[in-house]
Formats: structure tokens, sequence, C-alpha cells
């Protein structure tokens, strides 16, 4: 059997199991078309129908994947409008029209992230790597990739916080944080005890953290820092959002300098 055709299967079964369809699944997170480059690497969102969603958990060595502990995650991410995975990937195995080619090598790190539409913030619940590679590499990409985003907040999970961004932030108290998205009305927290739940790494007993805040970066734990995560890195907008906007998001960066 192909990986390919591994993957097929795994999707019919994930929607037996949930039922839902795969291929209802949509994307309504601002700037979903964002890509953010730097040194020789790419961060962008799977298009909505990417089969790719459901080998990414194997890529990065993690439980995101069907019959996995965090298969109720992949649901959640392959049904939720506002919910999402972003990967990083080697520029070389991105095509001429800025996509994910083919039959591409394992990406080098994935983020399964979700927005809350009424607080305008932005929640990287759970980031993971290839073992072999060393998180603080992507440590910068990633935060350029948050302060582009068009959300004027984005949260970080405790998952992520033994690593590289920990002390690029502040904490995010139990007050500051957001709910996850149903827009559906699936109930994702509380499915059939049969089924996973959608797991996640953004809960009160954790140590989250806020990197952005009001539309500003935010460093050592309490000051807003200036400094521009943009610089020396190449972007290509979101037609669909507003390049307009993109742009005023850059200058507005730009003066803070």
């Amino acid at each position: 059997m192909t990986i390919k055709e591994q993957i097929q299967e795994d999707i019919v079964k994930m929607e037996q199991k949930f039922n839902y369809k795969f291929s209802d699944n949509e994307i309504a997170i601002k700037g979903k078309n964002i890509q953010v480059s730097k040194d020789g690497y790419t961060i962008m969102m799977l298009p909505p129908q990417d089969i790719r969603h459901f080998i990414v958990g194997h890529d990065t060595a993690c439980d995101f994947a069907y019959d996995y502990q965090y298969e109720g995650s992949l649901f959640y991410a392959t049904s939720e409008p506002y919910a999402g995975v972003a990967i990083i990937v080697d520029n070389k195995d991105i095509n001429k029209k800025g996509e994910w080619i083919d039959n591409a090598p394992p990406c080098e790190g994935m983020i399964f992230m979700w927005a809350d539409k009424d607080t305008d913030t932005l929640v990287f619940d759970s980031i993971e790597f290839k073992t072999d590679v060393k998180s603080y590499k992507f440590t910068d990409l990633i935060k350029a990739y948050a302060q582009i985003m068009p959300y004027k907040n984005v949260h970080v999970s405790r998952l992520y916080l033994a690593n590289d961004l920990s002390n690029q932030g502040k904490k995010c108290e139990s007050n500051q944080m957001v709910e996850m998205p149903d827009t559906k009305g699936i109930d994702y927290k509380n499915i059939d005890k049969k089924h996973y739940i959608c797991l996640t790494q953004y809960i009160p007993q954790g140590i989250n953290s806020i990197i952005k805040e009001d539309g500003q970066m935010v460093k050592n734990n309490k000051d807003y820092t200036k400094e521009v995560y943009i610089k020396n890195v190449d972007i290509i907008p979101d037609s669909e959002y507003d390049e307009q906007e993109i742009s005023k998001e850059e200058n507005d960066m730009e003066e803070e300098r």
C-alpha cells in the first residue's frame, strides 16, 4: 500500500468514526494563505482539503493522527472552520505557485492552531517538529508568522513553552484565556466516550504564553518589543484577506522601529 493509499484509508476510517466528511472542510482563519519564509524555510497553512493533514502528525512524531491519542484534535482541525494546521517546509519543496509539492519529504514542523474571532485571538495549541530538528531553529520564523498574521493577539500553549517561546512573551492568566470555537455545535470536548475528545494543550492548569497582545509583540514577560520579526523575511500576503491590511501592518512595524 502506498502512503497516499494509506492516508485515504485513514480518512475513510476517520469519517466513519466521527461521522463527518473531510471534503466539507473549510478554513475561516484570517490570513490562511499567508506564507512567511526565512533562511530557506517557509511556514504556511495547509489548504482545507489537503490530505496531508492526516500525515503531518507522523512526520513530526506526535500523536496528531488517526487512531492515536490526538486523533480528536485532528478531527477538530479538519472539521472546525476556525481551526487548521500550519506546516514548516524546506523551500526546495515548494513549487512556483507557492504550494507544497506532492510526494515531498516530511515537513520540518507543524502548528495545530485555532482562532477565537470574538477576541481576535489566534492560539498556537501545539507546535511539533521532526525528531531530528532542534525547536529553536524555527523560533524566529514562528514569531514572524505570529507578527504578520492579522490577529491582535497570539497565544501559545504550555506544550511549546518548555522550548524556545517561553521567554518571548508573558504568562497568559486564566482570565485571559479564550475558548475553542465550535461553530458547528459538535461539542468537541464531549464526543462519545468511545472516541478521543479534542485534546488541547491550552489549559488553565498549564503555563500558557501571550506573544502578541493588542497588535504588538510581547517580550521579556512584560514589555512590548519594537523588534520587527518580519524584517529579513519574505512574505506572500493573503489576497483573500486584504493585501492592504498586510501592507499597513508592515508599515506600522517599520514605523515602530
